[in-house]
Parts: structure tokens; sequence; C-alpha cells
């Protein structure tokens, strides 16, 4: 096996990885959104105070 093959394979395991973790990452925030939202009904909440996304404050009905 050439090392450019090598290379090639390693970084699309890389990807995949990444791309697993995100995913993860992602249904992870979507059961915390909605578990914050069961538990804060008719209190102010805030969401979205991640490190990429501003925070915003919103009434749970």
């Amino acid at each position: 096996m050439r090392k450019v093959d090598r290379y090639v394979m390693i970084k699309e395991e890389e990807e995949a990885r990444t791309k697993q973790l995100k995913s993860r990452v992602d249904q992870e925030r979507n059961l915390e959104r909605i578990s914050v939202m069961e538990e804060g009904r008719g209190k102010l909440c805030q969401l979205g105070a991640g490190l990429t996304s501003k925070p915003r404050l919103f009434w749970v009905t």
C-alpha cells in the first residue's frame, strides 16, 4: 500500500468519525432542548447558550 493511499484512507476514516460525533452531539442537544421545554413549562427559559448559537429567551407554554 502506498503512502498516499494510506493517507487518503485515514482522512476518510477521520471524516466519518467526525460526522458520527457531530450527529450524536446534535441528537443530545435536541434531547436537552426537549427536556428543558418539559421542565420549564410556564417559565422563562434560555435556549441555545452553546458555543455556536446566541442564547434566546422564550416562554414555555
